[in-house]
């Protein structure tokens, strides 16, 4: 096998690329309108294929040979044409069932909870039951379990989010209140952009184990690629996958006191790494036309936060960045979700005898520094997943982040 595909309506968001590729063959993305699924299927020019939404019910029409899985799911996500022959399998199911077992989950006895009765909902129910839950319910938003009545439910052990919501471009929202449900033990979002949506966010608060669907993404790639080949898929390789499509993708989010050496660092670590360097400051001058200690003469502190939440918002949702992000920037909750969605929070300290006053409109002495350094430390080591030194030469500092992440 020398080229494989993904096939789909519209895949400008697809991670599928990246992840086959770094399996060892070439990939392509083809976009196709309905009409031309059947054609595609039946005569195309690729030997092995993936299948995306809305495509994975369409083609089995079209197959001559379907595994049980794809069969009892009713949707198939790869194709392989042998000996004049296509056969369709559902590895999505693989996938699923790779992030419980990475986790240590198992479903057999448990009550299970799925929000959302599409494809990926009839999915996750296949291989609950098969695994000896002992309930499923499906809620959707208009059958016999549904929203206005999902207390009958606050009971459930594993739940599993198999809606889109929550998803980019839309994050920041959540299908349920989790605070709700005191008895779940595992919290599993399907979606995988953002990598930490605020269903995870909330379970990481309140302490309950969650998984995001990126793991179930690479997972069931790499199962794909075995069929694709005729190879064994060991979990060393999914596990080694899925630690480069993460480092690849992830951003990587610089927080500390203004002066310590984040725009320095960060366009080094940029360098080093390939990713886009953005300095959330430099954004809201952009958009101001003017420099930040202006907006903060002219406009005030208020309208400079307001501009900065909606930045940090925004250059959050975007994945494979650098962002050094102001001093004051992830000071509440929703700030830190909203840096953090996507990647990891690298906090930079820096003793005060190299501090820079010049230009900062909250520092115009060494006691508004240290006031201000005194509110935010607690702050900072909260939300920050890496805590580094930048003390000496900046290059220093960046190979140290680079060996913590």
């Amino acid at each position: 096998m020398e080229k494989a595909c993904l096939i789909g309506e519209r895949l400008v968001h697809s991670y599928s690329k990246i992840i086959h590729e770094k399996l060892g063959y070439r990939y392509d993305l083809v976009e196709l309108p309905r009409e031309m699924v059947k054609d595609f299927v039946i005569g195309g020019g690729y030997d092995c294929f993936n299948v995306t939404i809305p495509y994975k019910k369409t083609v089995m029409g079209y197959l001559d040979y379907l595994s049980d899985a794809a069969r009892a799911i009713g949707a198939v996500n790869t194709v392989v044409r042998k000996d004049g022959k296509t056969y369709g399998y559902n590895t999505d199911v693989l996938g699923f069932g790779y992030m419980f077992k990475r986790d240590g989950v198992d479903v057999s006895g448990k009550k299970v909870l799925i929000l959302g009765s599409g494809g990926t909902g009839v999915m996750a129910e296949y291989y609950c039951k098969n695994g000896g839950a002992r309930e499923v319910t499906v809620v959707s938003r208009e059958g016999e379990n549904n929203y206005l009545n999902i207390e009958n439910h606050f009971d459930a052990e594993i739940i599993i989010n198999a809606t889109p919501l929550g998803m980019y471009p839309d994050n920041g929202v959540s299908p349920i209140t989790l605070t709700n449900f005191k008895k779940a033990e595992y919290v599993v979002d399907v979606i995988y952009n953002p990598l930490m949506t605020k269903l995870l966010f909330d379970a990481a608060e309140l302490g309950i184990k969650h998984r995001s669907g990126m793991l179930m993404l690479v997972a069931q790639a790499a199962y794909a690629k075995g069929l694709f080949t005729d190879s064994e898929v060991c979990d060393a390789d999914i596990d080694r996958l899925y630690d480069e499509v993460i480092s690849e993708t992830r951003n990587v989010c610089l927080i500390g006191m203004a002066s310590a050496g984040k725009s320095t660092v960060g366009k080094l670590l940029s360098d080093k790494t390939g990713k886009l360097f953005v300095d959330t400051d430099e954004v809201i001058s952009g958009i101001c036309g003017k420099s930040i200690a202006e907006i903060f003469d002219d406009e005030g502190e208020a309208f400079f936060r307001a501009k900065e939440a909606q930045v940090v918002e925004t250059v959050g949702k975007e994945k494979g960045q650098v962002i050094a992000l102001g001093g004051g920037a992830v000071l509440n909750d929703k700030a830190y979700r909203n840096a953090r969605q996507n990647g990891v929070i690298v906090y930079i300290k820096r003793d005060k005898r190299f501090a820079d006053f010049s230009g900062r409109p909250l520092l115009s002495d060494e006691n508004a520094y240290d006031k201000l350094l005194f509110e935010r430390i607690p702050i900072y080591e909260r939300y920050a997943d890496i805590i580094i030194d930048n003390n000496g030469e900046a290059n220093e500092a960046v190979d140290k982040i680079l060996e913590k992440l």
